[in-house]
């Protein structure tokens, strides 16, 4: 009888340790924030934009690739002023959004796009785009209003966008929109969701 053995990879523990310890400092930190969400002022200190979605990346990735998600990204170095836990936590709800969506279609090729630049006037821009076929044109004017959820089977609560855009708004003092776009990739041509974080220039 031949007895096989997981062979223990030092460096993979490691890795996998670190994320569950960022992921637990920002379930911490998202308590505070929750706290202080309604507090007129507001500590605000100049961050890159670019280590969130690494740091958002870096904690959450693996849920990603075990439902065969791909994460492509193209990423500058931008900074703005403001919360960098308030910003991780709407690229966390954004992204956990294209999860639960793409997980659910029959497509292997599933995609998010994340990208980082700055826009014509200069301002920092984040896009986040995925290929789960968009959403109905009867609720998108919606998504971003309390208690709104498409997914209540799933114990959904409509208030992670709700949330995002009050961040991206009041606290940034930027914009969270939405659309459905079509785009190619590759040699294929996907149609999905694409949200657009538009936030203020650095002084």
């Amino acid at each position: 009888m031949q007895i096989e053995y997981d062979i223990f990879n030092k460096d993979e523990a490691l890795k996998e340790l670190n994320s569950i310890e960022q992921a637990v400092e920002y379930l911490s930190n998202t308590i505070d924030d929750f706290q202080n969400f309604l507090k007129p002022k507001k500590e605000k200190k100049l961050f890159n934009i670019k280590n969130v979605i690494d740091k958002n990346i870096n904690m959450f990735g693996k849920t990603f690739s075990n439902n065969n998600i791909e994460i492509i990204t193209n990423l500058q170095n931008i900074h703005t002023m403001g919360s960098s836990n308030e910003l991780l936590q709407v690229t966390i709800n954004i992204l956990n959004n294209a999860k639960d969506i793409l997980k659910n279609i029959e497509s292997k090729e599933r995609y998010i796009f994340i990208d980082i630049f700055e826009d014509e006037g200069k301002n920092p821009t984040i896009t986040i785009t995925d290929n789960a076929g968009g959403i109905d044109e009867d609720v998108i004017g919606n998504i971003f209003e309390a208690y709104y959820t498409t997914k209540s089977d799933d114990g959904g609560t409509g208030l992670g966008l709700y949330m995002s855009h009050q961040i991206i708004t009041n606290s940034f003092k930027g914009r969270l929109e939405v659309k459905n776009k079509t785009y190619t990739y590759g040699e294929h041509r996907y149609k999905g969701a694409s949200f657009t974080i538009k936030l203020l220039k650095a002084k």
